[in-house]
């Protein structure tokens, strides 16, 4: 009775959260990284120009249940890499594509060295966050743990990125951020590396939304979101305090 019961209730959100997850959790080879790299193609939209800020967020969980998935395999480590560059491949290759504008100054002579910029940085700025998700498997745990070590490995990778060889910050998780003044203000308080931490740990605990096994999984993904609520706010009262509104024209003057 309690199967039909089950079967004849309408699906939930929380269902389709766990065929999602179960979705993404049985992936395997191939499959696996097309949709690790059509994710991090995704999250590319959540920066300057389209600012579709919540596209990382998810992007970010999406690539939580993938290495789930991937470190069921018989080479973990491995595949924790391979998933992480592959999300990060999509990314910065689409996030990217105005560097190639650089080499139609003069076409005829620099055209061809297109593919070569196109390709080899994106794919080699994604070395920075593979690191990050291959160190990370090494500490992966059930449950909000993992969400933890990915969102520190992530960081620490990103701020790398930032800063090795003079550096090249392009679209750090921050930045996703722009299309809404009240939160970047909060980089007055710890930096576009502090926010770029927490937008991680943002996306990173929407994947404890599909855990099945804990009740109250929720918890994590709501305390951050009430955060970025309360780093939202803080930021409007500081913009108006900054920047107060216009009053009417001063007619005696």
């Amino acid at each position: 009775m309690t199967a039909v019961a089950d079967a004849q209730r309408p699906a939930t959100i929380g269902d389709y959260l766990l065929r999602a997850a179960d979705f993404l959790h049985g992936l395997a080879g191939w499959r696996r990284a097309g949709v690790a790299f059509v994710a991090g193609s995704v999250s590319a939209l959540s920066f300057a120009p389209f600012a579709i800020f919540p596209l990382l967020l998810l992007s970010i969980a999406t690539l939580v249940l993938l290495l789930d998935g991937s470190l069921r395999t018989k080479r973990p480590h491995v595949s924790a890499a391979w998933i992480g560059w592959c999300f990060a491949s999509g990314q910065f290759l689409f996030g990217l594509y105005w560097v190639g504008y650089a080499f139609l100054v003069d076409a005829a002579d620099h055209a061809w060295q297109i593919p070569l910029v196109e390709f080899f940085l994106p794919g080699g700025l994604a070395l920075f966050i593979a690191a990050a998700t291959f160190a990370a498997s090494f500490y992966w745990r059930p449950g909000a743990a993992r969400i933890f070590v990915l969102t520190l490995s992530y960081a620490c990778a990103e701020w790398l990125r930032g800063h090795i060889l003079t550096g090249f910050p392009w679209n750090i998780p921050a930045y996703a951020w722009g299309a809404l003044p009240g939160v970047m203000q909060s980089t007055a308080l710890f930096g576009s590396y502090g926010l770029s931490l927490l937008t991680i740990l943002f996306g990173a605990s929407l994947a404890e939304l599909a855990n099945r096994r804990n009740s109250r999984a929720w918890h994590l993904p709501a305390a951050v979101a009430a955060l970025f609520l309360v780093l939202w706010a803080g930021g409007i009262m500081r913009l108006a305090l900054i920047h107060p509104p216009a009053g009417p024209p001063d007619l005696d003057q």
